[in-house]
């Protein structure tokens, strides 16, 4: 989830019955914790890791373990890590890779 969230950094998780587009989940996956970007809110959550170059993980809504309420960082102020402006951005660097063949 670099750049916003770095390893070592604590998420507070809490449920949530309503998943907003932006917002970040935690979810298990092959028996570990992954938190990931939700870039498209439907039936099924299209999600992506922020520095994400391409992959992206279809996550059915019943998996969804909560949603990151906060982030903690030693030496900071805790903040709330949804984030439509990267979420946009996001699909649309994803997109540009799947639809166009733009390599980085």
């Amino acid at each position: 989830m670099r750049p916003r969230i770095l390893p070592g950094d604590r998420i507070e998780v809490r449920p949530r019955e309503t998943i907003r587009l932006g917002d970040v989940i935690v979810f298990v996956r092959n028996e570990s914790l992954v938190a990931h970007r939700v870039i498209k809110a439907g039936g099924v959550l299209v999600t992506a890791g922020d520095a994400s170059r391409g992959a992206t993980e279809d996550v059915e809504r019943r998996d969804v373990l909560g949603v990151g309420d906060r982030v903690f960082r030693p030496g900071t102020p805790p903040f709330r890590p949804h984030s439509l402006t990267a979420a946009l951005a996001l699909r649309a660097r994803i997109g540009l890779k799947y639809y166009f063949g733009i390599k980085r």
